[in-house]
């Protein structure tokens, strides 16, 4: 993963250090990288602060060359991000040194804006080393010392796989693992909906409802024989 090795003590996986030395002298550097952003290291003494020089080998980048070797390095590939620094940049104060500020901030920004966890894997992009590759449904696909080349062709079948490396590293890489309906717009599929159970009505409640349907056509009726009566009786007494 990403990492920053600030005066490191000990050597690293990609680079080795020396034992701290002091009045080192500035003699080249690379301000087009992007740690060196905005650096002016003119302005750093180096002669006033023990430093370490850090040797690498290609692929990593060597980019602050002092009179005692190396003061900082940056090592690059394509899931990580790291940089080895022979002085010391802490703690973090931004008016005593304004370059060391911008180094720190630049080594930060360049480590964080570099994810690894990309989602997907570049098959054999950065790790060649494979000992075996194991199709997860059981399949055994290389042992020992195949080919590269047998493994390229094995992972052109689509599934999921376990790969050890020479480290001892294993990752789960998934090959094509996609189902070819998942893109297929053109799959009609006819939608039943489904038949909504019919709603019963208990016979008791139905009896008691027909009882009060009947009650109430009863009292309507009897209203409306009332007002029958009640209209004729009036029209008779204005008749005499």
């Amino acid at each position: 993963g990403n990492a920053a090795y600030i005066m490191p003590e000990r050597d690293g996986d990609w680079f080795r250090v020396s034992p701290p030395a002091k009045g080192a002298k500035l003699a080249k550097w690379d301000n087009a990288h992007p740690l060196l952003e905005y650096v002016s290291l003119p302005l750093v003494e180096f002669d006033n602060i023990p430093v370490r020089a850090i040797s690498t080998e290609p692929p990593a980048l060597e980019l602050v060359n002092s009179s005692v070797g190396t003061l900082l390095a940056a090592y690059e590939t394509a899931d990580s991000r790291k940089v080895a620094l022979g002085f010391e940049i802490f703690p973090f104060s931004g008016k005593r040194s304004a370059s060391l500020s911008i180094i720190t901030l630049n080594i930060f920004k360049w480590i964080s804006s570099f994810s690894t966890s990309r989602g997907y894997l570049e098959t054999f992009s950065t790790k060649p080393e494979i000992v075996s590759v194991e199709q997860l449904d059981g399949y055994r696909g290389i042992i020992g010392k195949e080919s590269f080349d047998a493994a390229s062709q094995l992972f052109n079948q689509p599934g999921l796989y376990r790969v050890k490396y020479r480290d001892g590293e294993q990752r789960l890489l998934a090959v094509n693992f996609f189902d070819s309906k998942e893109s297929n717009l053109l799959i009609s599929n006819e939608i039943e909906p489904s038949s909504s159970p019919a709603s019963s009505v208990p016979d008791e409640q139905r009896e008691a409802l027909l009882s009060v349907l009947a009650l109430l056509a009863t009292v309507l009726l009897v209203v409306d024989l009332l007002l029958v009566v009640a209209r004729h009786v009036l029209l008779s007494r204005r008749a005499v």
